[in-house]
């Protein structure tokens, strides 16, 4: 994950949207030329085409490297064009030359180039929108985390010690098992969805959107766009899906949205279960 995928997603989708402007108002047949001394390890970049394209581009790339915390240059509009050359995507390395003056010393340079600018930003900047999500579901994942640790070890100091004579069988110690083995056991098709002691059913579309949200979540807990949704799953509005039968409780329990149409699925710790139904104690 790239160090700037930290910045607010909300900056990246604001510049990926002014990218993509640029480009349906402008066209986009900027490239820019990089040349790297091998010697001196410096970098050289110029930009080829219409003088109004370039001055439009250097606006945004300058303020697109701004969030950037690793630059590779002082001059922000050659940061941008770095970072996307590391990133690789359009980046099309060159050939090299090799050149000795007249006192047989020698250099090398390598060259590359990058087409299609506007759109090339475009597609790094959601890159990061998409990281940046990621990144702070991850950290409210671990704060969450770190609040039911804490929660857990004040409810260890607080609990009364076992009353004399009672045995595994006794009320106390029976409860205390039960909320320890709470389970997410889903059908076939996820239309029956049980967690402890609490059945949820839902309706067929429901069922194939919590199948999507659960294979994500099986997967160091990945969000899920809403369009990605959308597209498996051929839904409309996705809540609308979870208007009948529990699907309002079963959304206000398990659906988290960290971010505008970014959805997640909170499972009960390490006990989740698919593609059956397990009967609960």
């Amino acid at each position: 994950m790239h160090k700037c995928a930290m910045t607010n997603p909300d900056s990246w989708r604001s510049l990926a949207e002014q990218f993509q402007a640029a480009q349906s108002n402008l066209g986009d047949s900027l490239r820019a030329g990089w040349q790297h001394n091998v010697d001196t390890l410096e970098d050289h970049w110029t930009l080829d085409g219409d003088r109004a394209l370039q001055m439009r581009f250097e606006a945004l790339a300058i303020r697109a490297a701004v969030l950037l915390p690793d630059k590779r240059s002082h001059n922000l509009r050659d940061a941008w064009l770095e970072a996307l050359r590391r990133d690789g995507h359009g980046f099309k390395r060159g050939a090299s030359s090799s050149t000795e003056d007249r006192t047989g010393n020698k250099t090398s340079d390598v060259f590359g180039e990058i087409d299609f600018l506007f759109q090339t930003s475009t597609d790094f900047c959601r890159r990061m929108e998409s990281e940046a999500l990621q990144a702070e579901y991850d950290a409210a994942q671990l704060k969450r985390t770190r609040e039911l640790e804490h929660a857990r070890k004040l409810a260890e100091i607080k609990r009364p010690e076992t009353p004399a004579g009672a045995t595994s069988g006794s009320p106390l110690l029976h409860q205390e098992s039960a909320a320890d083995s709470v389970t997410f056991t889903a059908s076939e098709d996820y239309c029956s969805i049980v967690s402890g002691k609490t059945t949820y059913t839902l309706t067929k579309l429901a069922g194939q959107i919590v199948k999507v949200l659960h294979e994500a979540a099986m997967q160091n807990g990945r969000v899920v766009s809403g369009q990605e949704i959308r597209r498996k799953t051929h839904c409309g509005k996705i809540w609308d899906a979870f208007r009948r039968r529990d699907g309002r409780k079963f959304w206000e329990r398990f659906v988290e949205k960290p971010n505008r149409d970014i959805f997640a699925l909170r499972l009960p710790e390490q006990h989740s279960q698919r593609g059956k139904t397990r009967k609960q104690p």
